[in-house]
């Protein structure tokens, strides 16, 4: 009895080789994350370079264990050519499906329900006028699981951007900036991308003052950015990187968010959107919108599925 007690002991406090130990480490923290992890990806595409973004995203930031699908969207009588995407998706267990023109994100919303985790799509810098197609539109509205939008950076001459070197993360302590710093350091841990986690602390139009501002340990609202930045800097910690921090004052979040990434050089921006249905569209907010539309760099969103019930008109 003696000799199976102290078996069972010292089997309890064995994690076996390092390798294994790296696996089960790995397995327990994707096991807290809300975004990536290791169950399936949905990624639609028309083969197009805004889906080929989204595949290399998906291929930097999702562990390879993760198998991925395919949906081909025949938009204009043919096939897309889904080689690149193949290629791209190295190493990792991908399926295909295709979907004919038509009802494509209602086709698109029945497969993410099959127990897929997440929906990686891409988008072009413009769609007829607007940021997104209305494809996305009904993804936004009625994907029950999170969606990932990959907006591939301007002036690219070829499909494949380069290896991101420095990403700007804004830091806003929601469950969607927190998923956004999840995507943002699964890329840095594999890229060795640079990470700079930044707070935009919102101030109020320059209206002539009457009192002296606040030193920063007297200002509530700075104590909060401090606390934000610093547990955004602990998660980041948690997977071994060691990022800068940056507290901006802006009237205005996105307009700072671009200027920031133009002055860092930035070729990667991951920002998490506050989702809302405002009369039947979808409205991923102010400064989203002003970063999509603004900045040169490649923008990832991380946008979660709006609350069961939540009605229109917010």
């Amino acid at each position: 009895v003696f000799a199976a007690v102290s078996l069972r002991i010292v089997v309890r406090g064995w994690r076996g080789s390092p390798d294994e130990q790296e696996r089960l480490d790995r397995e327990e923290a994707l096991s807290r994350n809300l975004v990536v992890t290791s169950k399936r990806i949905l990624l639609p595409s028309q083969g197009e370079p805004a889906s080929i973004a989204a595949a290399q995203l998906v291929q930097f930031a999702w562990p390879k264990e993760a198998p991925a699908t395919i949906v081909s969207v025949n938009g204009n009588g043919d096939w897309p050519d889904i080689g690149v995407l193949e290629a791209v998706l190295d190493e990792r267990a991908v399926d295909h499906r295709q979907v004919r023109a038509g009802d494509v994100a209602a086709e698109i919303l029945a497969e993410s329900r099959l127990g897929y985790g997440v929906i990686a799509v891409g988008v072009a810098a413009r769609h007829e006028g607007q940021l997104y197609s209305p494809m996305v539109d009904e993804l936004l509205l009625n994907a029950g699981i999170p969606l990932v939008i990959v907006r591939r950076a301007r002036g690219l001459d070829r499909p494949l951007p380069a290896a991101f070197s420095r990403m700007i993360v804004p830091v806003t302590g929601t469950r969607s900036s927190r998923s956004a710093q999840e995507v943002a350091f699964a890329i840095s841990g594999q890229l060795g991308t640079e990470v700079v986690l930044t707070h935009v602390l919102s101030r109020g139009a320059n209206l002539p003052r009457i009192f002296p501002r606040r030193g920063r340990g007297d200002d509530p609202a700075m104590q909060v950015a401090d606390q934000l930045v610093s547990t955004a800097r602990t998660f980041a910690s948690e997977s071994g990187l060691e990022p800068r921090t940056l507290i901006r004052e802006a009237t205005d979040a996105g307009t700072a968010l671009v200027n920031v990434a133009r002055a860092e050089e930035a070729d990667l921006v991951v920002l998490g959107a506050q989702l809302r249905n405002v009369d039947g569209r979808p409205f991923i907010g102010h400064t989203v919108e002003t970063v999509l539309e603004q900045c040169d760099a490649t923008v990832v969103v991380v946008a979660h599925p709006r609350a069961v019930g939540e009605g229109s008109g917010e």
